[in-house]
């Protein structure tokens, strides 16, 4: 069904859009062993077998493949969000998308993750959607197996938590009159800081994670 979508759309959109996925996941595969920030754009251009201004037609800065990454990542993880919990449980649904971060089918590589939080401390502009313009086919592309994702749309990053947690609040999981901020705060600490601390040990990522949510919403609730 999905192949059969991606089919129906315009040779050349689709041609970019392979590229795309091509470029970034070259990206992953060197960042296995090498920095992100050592990596150079001939590197993967060679191997993509393009010339670094069509490189630059696709990311105008290589920063941006770390974006993209962010950006297809989140489609993924709300897509097996919402197909594992639809309106159940809005805290379920948050502690499942941070679960995502530390699954190896869809955070790409275990050094992503450190690559993604050192780029979005240099990074003047920290919003990974500010411009971010992914297409259907591009969706398609990159998630052959997952029917119905080219009609997702997510316009940023914490819209994606503060929709799970007014469903929380709707179903009576967390208070009405709770400081939506505050919580915002605590999920965005969380969600980058247990990964630095557990740097060296990554699977206590989500156990950790388990337990920082748990105890938040006993504060909430």
């Amino acid at each position: 069904m999905t192949l059969s979508n991606f089919k129906n759309i315009g040779l050349r959109e689709r041609k970019i859009a392979n590229k795309k996925i091509e470029i970034l996941n070259i990206m992953l595969k060197k960042t296995v062993e090498k920095n992100f920030i050592e990596l150079s754009i001939k590197e993967i251009c060679d191997e993509a077998m393009i010339s670094e201004g069509t490189f630059f037609n696709y990311f105008p800065k290589k920063s941006d493949l770390l974006n993209y990454f962010i950006q297809l990542w989140s489609y993924q993880s709300y897509y097996l969000t919402e197909k594992e919990f639809g309106r159940q449980s809005g805290l379920k649904k948050i502690e499942h998308f941070f679960h995502c971060t530390s699954n190896r089918k869809t955070i790409g590589n275990k050094r992503i993750l450190y690559e993604i939080i050192s780029n979005i401390a240099l990074e003047d502009n920290n919003d990974p959607f500010a411009n971010s313009n992914i297409s259907k086919a591009e969706l398609l592309a990159a998630f052959p197996d997952y029917p119905g994702i080219e009609s997702i749309r997510i316009e940023n990053f914490n819209d994606i938590f503060m929709e799970y947690i007014r469903l929380a609040i709707e179903l009576g999981e967390l208070k009405e009159n709770i400081d939506i901020n505050i919580i915002m705060l605590s999920l965005g600490s969380i969600f980058y800081g247990v990964p630095i601390i557990l740097k060296d040990n990554p699977e206590m990522i989500m156990k950790t994670y388990s337990i920082m949510l748990n105890n938040l919403w006993k504060i909430f609730s």
